[in-house]
């Protein structure tokens, strides 16, 4: 099982934008992404609410590639040497991506 914490600081003006989004790819990605076992965005409250984390969970790097190209696929092609889609990163003022293994 492979566990991705994605954080995420929305561009100013671009809210709205992004929250239609991953409201949009939270659906898809539960209905059609074959190995998703997680997939939840949290928004932080209070001071920041231009922070999200997206909690997710996949069965294997199989299924992972497959929603990445599956991202791709929805929202266009990443920009050279990336895998997330140009257009979603767009939205986004600063990303981070950690993933981490089960150990227990």
């Amino acid at each position: 099982m492979i566990t991705i914490l994605f954080h995420v600081t929305v561009k100013p003006g671009k809210e709205r934008e992004f929250h239609d989004c991953i409201i949009n790819l939270t659906t898809i990605t539960r209905a059609e992404d074959d190995g998703c076992l997680t997939y939840v965005f949290h928004q932080q409250q209070g001071v920041y609410p231009s922070k999200y984390v997206l909690y997710e969970q996949w069965r294997d790097q199989q299924a992972l590639d497959a929603h990445v190209a599956h991202l791709q696929t929805l929202l266009g092609p990443p920009l050279p040497g990336g895998r997330l889609p140009a257009a979603f990163l767009a939205l986004c003022e600063k990303t981070q991506v950690v993933r981490y293994d089960v150990v227990v």
